[in-house]
Formats: structure tokens, sequence, C-alpha cells
């Protein structure tokens, strides 16, 4: 699978703080804002959940076959109400398949606990996942 390089594939999650209201009506007083915003982060299955998802991540994501570059992948997805991920969308893509294997992760993914509002409410969360992809020759920043 990897002939000529053997790469290390890092795993981070970075939330965007960007949150979905559940209404399609323009929101303009601060407390609809605030009631909307989001009080309790979702979170992925697991104790410790980074580790979870790292550990996850590591064991499902597919490096693909002729893959010979470095670089950083990124896939914006939501995490709906249910906790299910929808909307996957490739931010950065590094070729040769890495983004498609990226989507075949996140579409296989268990549901997540979702996030909620400061009334208790789940709402629909945009997340990211960046893969690193590096030689492993080369330093791995964190």
């Amino acid at each position: 699978m990897l002939k000529k390089f053997l790469f290390s594939v890092v795993f981070s999650m970075a939330f965007t703080m960007a949150c979905i209201a559940q209404e399609t009506e323009t929101v303009q007083n601060p407390t609809s804002v605030a009631e909307n915003a989001v009080a309790v982060f979702p979170k992925f299955q697991g104790g410790d959940h980074k580790l979870s998802l790292n550990k996850y991540a590591m064991k499902h994501y597919v490096i693909p076959n002729g893959f010979q570059g470095k670089g950083v992948l990124i896939v914006d997805f939501t995490i709906d109400t249910k906790g299910k991920v929808k909307n996957i969308r490739v931010i950065n893509d590094l070729g040769y398949g890495s983004a498609e294997s990226a989507i075949k992760l996140l579409k296989k993914m268990p549901r997540w606990t979702p996030a909620y509002n400061a009334k208790g409410e789940p709402i629909e969360f945009i997340n990211q996942l960046k893969i690193t992809m590096s030689n492993l020759s080369q330093q791995v920043q964190h």
C-alpha cells in the first residue's frame, strides 16, 4: 500500500465555533442569539473525547494507494441534533483519493453526543476534521 514513503497520519479535531441555528428566521435580538449559542459542545463516544476520536480515525482512515504527498486534508461536517454526521464538505484536498477516504471515514462514524444550547435543546454544529500527512523523516507539528 505504501511503496516508497512511510507516512504518519495525525488527526485533530478543530471546533469551528460555528453553530447552525435551528430556526430559519433572521435572528436580530441578542436574546435569540444567546439562546442558540452553544452551551455544550458535541462529543465523540468514549471517555476522553479527543483521544477516542483520534483512535477511531487512526484505525479507520485508509491512506490511498499511490499517495505520495504531504499536507493537511481539511473536511467540514455537521453534527445534527441526533448526533449524526451530515453535510460533509472537502475544504482542502491532497489528491489521490485522500478526500474520498476521509469522507468514507466520516460516513461510517458512530453517532456523537450532539451540541446543546443554553435551554438544553440539541442544536446542529459545524465541525472540522484535519488530517496531517507527512513523511516520517519530517517532524509533525501539533
